[in-house]
């Protein structure tokens, strides 16, 4: 929260992928982007993820987004192969799955 307004949010959920939870969504307001708050909620979210007795993550991020891939790079998610293609409200677009061991952990202060 910034002075009490909502900058952005992390879901976290099973996954169908073995032994392993899923940061399902990651949401920062593009005024708040390179400020901290998404580390700081992708970390909340691997705690929570550990607290549900995960040692292991996953996520889904759509094909050719550098920005991203290279946010969740900064923190220890890599590509593990796996590939899918969706289509929701009539628009298909492949995404790729990324997967980091929570055991890991990177402090900011190492970013």
């Amino acid at each position: 929260m910034d002075g009490g307004a909502i900058c952005g949010f992390a879901t976290v959920a099973p996954s169908d992928a073995p032994a392993c939870g899923e940061l399902a969504a990651l949401y920062v307001s593009p005024e708040r982007w390179r400020s901290g708050v998404g580390l700081g909620l992708v970390a909340a979210a691997r705690q929570q993820l550990l607290a549900f007795g995960h040692r292991a993550a996953v996520l889904w991020m759509l094909s050719g987004n550098s920005r991203a891939e290279m946010f969740y790079a900064r923190d220890g998610w890599v590509k593990d192969g796996g590939q899918r293609v969706v289509s929701l409200w009539g628009v298909t677009v492949e995404e790729l799955r990324f997967r980091r061991d929570l055991g890991e952990s990177l402090s900011t202060k190492e970013l």
